[in-house]
Protein backbone atom coordinates (compact mmCIF):
# COMPACT_ATOMS: atom_id res chain seq x y z
CA UNK A 1 0.00 0.00 0.00
CA UNK A 2 0.99 3.19 -0.99
CA UNK A 3 0.09 6.97 -0.31
CA UNK A 4 1.29 10.00 -1.82
CA UNK A 5 0.38 14.00 -1.72
CA UNK A 6 2.79 16.17 -3.43
CA UNK A 7 2.91 19.85 -3.71
CA UNK A 8 5.40 22.69 -4.18
CA UNK A 9 7.99 22.22 -6.97
CA UNK A 10 8.12 19.61 -9.40
CA UNK A 11 4.87 18.05 -8.30
CA UNK A 12 3.63 17.82 -11.72
CA UNK A 13 6.73 14.69 -11.82
CA UNK A 14 4.48 12.57 -9.09
CA UNK A 15 0.94 13.68 -10.12
CA UNK A 16 -1.58 11.75 -12.75
CA UNK A 17 0.19 8.47 -15.55
CA UNK A 18 1.97 7.03 -12.12
CA UNK A 19 4.16 9.25 -11.64
CA UNK A 20 4.22 7.60 -8.45
CA UNK A 21 5.46 4.45 -8.96
CA UNK A 22 7.39 5.63 -11.93
CA UNK A 23 9.37 8.14 -10.10
CA UNK A 24 9.37 7.20 -6.37
CA UNK A 25 9.52 3.07 -6.25
CA UNK A 26 12.31 3.05 -4.68
CA UNK A 27 12.80 0.56 -1.90
CA UNK A 28 13.38 1.98 1.78
CA UNK A 29 16.55 -0.53 2.06
CA UNK A 30 18.17 -0.99 5.73
CA UNK A 31 21.56 -0.04 4.83
CA UNK A 32 20.64 3.52 3.28
CA UNK A 33 17.97 6.45 3.23
CA UNK A 34 16.65 8.92 6.40
CA UNK A 35 13.26 6.96 5.60
CA UNK A 36 14.79 3.94 5.95
CA UNK A 37 16.71 4.77 9.30
CA UNK A 38 13.35 6.79 11.37
CA UNK A 39 11.30 3.21 10.21
CA UNK A 40 14.08 0.85 11.90
CA UNK A 41 14.27 3.34 15.04
CA UNK A 42 10.72 4.28 15.22
CA UNK A 43 11.25 7.94 16.19
CA UNK A 44 11.17 11.02 14.12
CA UNK A 45 13.97 12.61 12.66
CA UNK A 46 14.90 15.69 11.08
CA UNK A 47 17.84 16.96 9.40
CA UNK A 48 18.16 20.71 8.84
CA UNK A 49 21.08 19.80 6.37
CA UNK A 50 21.77 16.16 4.64
CA UNK A 51 24.81 14.20 5.04
CA UNK A 52 25.79 11.14 3.71
CA UNK A 53 23.08 8.99 5.54
CA UNK A 54 20.69 10.57 2.59
CA UNK A 55 19.35 7.83 -0.47
CA UNK A 56 19.74 10.31 -3.65
CA UNK A 57 17.80 8.11 -5.58
CA UNK A 58 14.85 10.16 -4.42
CA UNK A 59 16.67 13.69 -5.40
CA UNK A 60 17.52 11.97 -8.94
CA UNK A 61 14.24 10.24 -9.50
CA UNK A 62 12.26 14.10 -8.48
CA UNK A 63 14.64 16.07 -10.62
CA UNK A 64 15.75 18.21 -6.79
CA UNK A 65 17.96 18.35 -4.27
CA UNK A 66 17.17 17.46 -1.05
CA UNK A 67 18.59 20.43 1.54
CA UNK A 68 16.44 19.43 4.87
CA UNK A 69 14.28 16.47 5.73
CA UNK A 70 11.40 15.64 8.19
CA UNK A 71 10.54 11.50 8.52
CA UNK A 72 7.90 10.42 10.95
CA UNK A 73 7.19 6.97 11.23
CA UNK A 74 4.05 5.52 10.88
CA UNK A 75 3.28 3.08 13.67
CA UNK A 76 0.49 0.43 13.79
CA UNK A 77 -0.46 -2.24 16.43
CA UNK A 78 2.48 -4.13 15.08
CA UNK A 79 5.30 -2.03 14.56
CA UNK A 80 6.21 0.75 11.72
CA UNK A 81 4.10 0.30 8.67
CA UNK A 82 5.62 3.02 7.02
CA UNK A 83 7.15 6.87 7.35
CA UNK A 84 5.71 10.03 6.24
CA UNK A 85 8.39 12.54 4.60
CA UNK A 86 8.62 16.41 4.02
CA UNK A 87 11.29 17.89 2.58
CA UNK A 88 12.60 21.51 1.63
CA UNK A 89 10.15 23.59 3.82
CA UNK A 90 9.55 26.63 2.41
CA UNK A 91 7.37 29.96 4.45
CA UNK A 92 6.58 31.66 1.32
CA UNK A 93 9.66 32.98 1.08
CA UNK A 94 11.15 33.46 -2.65
CA UNK A 95 11.32 30.42 -4.76
CA UNK A 96 14.35 28.59 -3.75
CA UNK A 97 14.73 30.03 -0.72
CA UNK A 98 15.55 27.47 1.98
CA UNK A 99 14.15 27.34 6.08
CA UNK A 100 14.37 25.23 8.17
CA UNK A 101 11.84 23.05 9.54
CA UNK A 102 10.43 24.23 12.95
CA UNK A 103 9.16 22.31 16.01
CA UNK A 104 5.66 22.97 15.05
CA UNK A 105 5.86 21.32 12.23
CA UNK A 106 7.88 18.44 13.89
CA UNK A 107 4.45 18.18 15.61
CA UNK A 108 2.40 18.69 13.20
CA UNK A 109 4.16 15.66 11.17
CA UNK A 110 4.09 13.44 14.41
CA UNK A 111 0.57 14.25 14.97
CA UNK A 112 -0.55 13.70 10.79
CA UNK A 113 1.21 10.10 11.35
CA UNK A 114 -0.67 9.61 14.20
CA UNK A 115 -3.96 10.08 12.17
CA UNK A 116 -2.49 7.73 9.42
CA UNK A 117 -2.18 5.07 11.41
CA UNK A 118 -6.07 5.41 13.27
CA UNK A 119 -6.91 5.77 9.85
CA UNK A 120 -5.60 2.68 8.22
CA UNK A 121 -6.38 0.58 11.40
CA UNK A 122 -9.88 1.28 11.18
CA UNK A 123 -9.82 0.46 7.16
CA UNK A 124 -8.32 -2.93 7.33
CA UNK A 125 -10.50 -3.66 10.38
CA UNK A 126 -13.37 -2.75 8.49
CA UNK A 127 -12.43 -4.69 5.54
CA UNK A 128 -12.03 -7.68 7.83
CA UNK A 129 -8.34 -7.56 7.27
Amino acid sequence: MRFCVVEGLNAERLEGGGGWDGAMGIPLSESRGINSIAALMGKTLCFQEMDERHNRDADEALGQKTHSILVVPVVGEQGVIGTLSAINPHAGGAAGVRYRFLEEDIAIGEVAAQQISTILHELLRSAGA
